[in-house]
């Protein structure tokens, strides 16, 4: 006897061309019936930061656990702006910290990439006892900036100006509280994954009121997660979310402007520091006394 096997439909993201989103996400924000249809699937919460209601101009998202200035962040930034975008980042920094999520371990174990030889250095920046709690409430080994929250807002306070960033600074918006609404208020609640029941939500915002910055192929099993919160939004909706399908570059310009630097970590903070090589064991400290050096230098002006 011949058995039928059942027909899958893979779902999948259905990116938007760079050079069109702005324009794209400026048309859905002032279209009225998509915005009531975007409250009704979302219960009437809409959050704020980049999807508020007061936008003037077209806003990209990079989501992130904790805004940084690393290259990644740079770059984004960077490639928004000159697509007619205000950047902003989307975080979730009530997600649980630890040592196997690599892009976790990025912001507790951060990584400085020297212009005086490019090598890489990562040190601990939370001490042992502190790396499993909520990210926003990890502690630091620095008293001046005693949770990670604050000690990467004052790293991007002074490294984002040396990129001509200095207004981007505080485009952060913790979403993570919005997260949680939305997972309890979602018809999928039996899901163990707390991302399945609210991905829906978080691209219904993408179709309506900004665009996010990210590449799905990059991010292996969560690509699916993301793909059926894609479907779920854009059938609600009747419009695809908004996703420009981006990565870092291989590359970032040197602050003065002269060459390109070239490695593969992305994840880095770059700094034009030439420090010799036998401070490379004490980088983090190192790099931290010079930045609350320049802001307290900034706040003295």
């Amino acid at each position: 006897m011949h058995i039928r096997k059942k027909k899958v439909i893979m779902k999948e993201i259905r990116y938007t061309p760079l050079d069109e989103a702005a324009e794209v996400i400026a048309e859905r924000r002032d279209n009225e019936e998509l915005q009531a249809k975007l409250a009704q699937f979302l219960g009437g919460d809409i959050p704020d930061g980049p999807f508020a209601d007061d936008a003037q101009e077209p806003r990209a998202v990079l989501a992130e656990y904790i805004a940084r200035p690393t290259v990644r962040d740079i770059t984004f930034a960077q490639t928004a702006l000159k697509a007619e975008f205000n950047p902003w980042w989307l975080t979730y920094e009530q997600d649980f910290a630890g040592d196997q999520n690599i892009k976790k371990v990025g912001i507790i174990s951060p990584k400085f990439a020297l212009a005086s030889n490019m090598d890489l250095a990562r040190q601990w920046l939370v001490p042992w006892g502190q790396r499993y709690g909520p990210l926003n409430g990890c502690s630091t080994i620095f008293s001046e900036l005693p949770d990670v929250s604050r000690y990467w807002a004052a790293m991007r306070k002074a490294i984002m100006p040396r990129y001509d960033l200095g207004t981007c600074i505080d485009n952060v918006y913790d979403i993570s509280e919005w997260y949680k609404r939305q997972a309890e208020r979602s018809a999928g609640e039996s899901s163990p994954k707390l991302a399945t029941r609210y991905y829906p939500a978080i691209m219904g915002m993408y179709a309506a009121r900004a665009a996010l910055f990210m590449n799905f192929e990059a991010y292996g099993d969560f690509k699916p997660i993301a793909a059926s919160g894609f479907e779920q939004a854009a059938d609600v909706l009747g419009v695809d979310p908004v996703v420009v399908h981006w990565s870092p570059p291989a590359t970032i310009r040197s602050l003065d402007g002269k060459r390109d630097v070239r490695y593969d970590q992305t994840d880095a903070t770059f700094l034009d520091l030439k420090l010799p090589p036998r401070n490379q064991p004490f980088i983090l400290a190192l790099v931290t006394e010079l930045i609350l050096k320049e802001l307290e230098d900034d706040s003295d002006e």
